[in-house]
């Protein structure tokens, strides 16, 4: 088992021209599709609820060069765990926007399967972010 407790932090929201999208994926890309990704963070029908939670896993996969092995000048090839994932969903009205709501979703990515331990922190971050819409839920690079 991996000594990271968190291995991605993803943000999606809905747009109202492209639909469910990714804006950001921190530290780096998960390796997924970005289309699976929003899909499975944002449920169907978000339109009809203030917020919601998904729980969606990501497969096992080799990342290269990532075991930081000097043998074979660092690009071995090391296993990624299975990843629990969980999102949650908040949406928060405003007159302002074109659809009448601003809609995002924030994941975290972890081997554990408790994951529903990080859910008082995904919604704190949610809530301060769609509060204060110039904060940065998820820092880029």
């Amino acid at each position: 088992m991996s000594k990271k407790h968190v291995w991605y932090v993803v943000l999606a929201e809905f747009d109202l021209i492209e639909g469910s999208v990714i804006r950001r994926q921190h530290p780096e890309p998960t390796g997924a599709a970005d289309n699976f990704l929003a899909e499975a963070m944002l449920p169907e029908g978000s339109h009809s609820r203030s917020e919601d939670e998904t729980v969606f896993m990501l497969p096992k996969i080799i990342i290269e060069g990532k075991s930081g092995g000097k043998a074979a000048g660092g690009n071995e090839k090391a296993p990624r765990p299975v990843l629990h994932c969980l999102s949650c969903f908040l949406a928060k009205k405003d007159d302002k926007v074109k659809r009448g709501s601003v809609t995002k979703a924030l994941a975290v990515c972890s081997p554990h399967t408790f994951i529903h331990a990080f859910r008082p922190v995904i919604r704190l971050a949610l809530k301060v972010g769609l509060q204060d819409m110039t904060c940065v839920l998820v820092e880029g690079d």
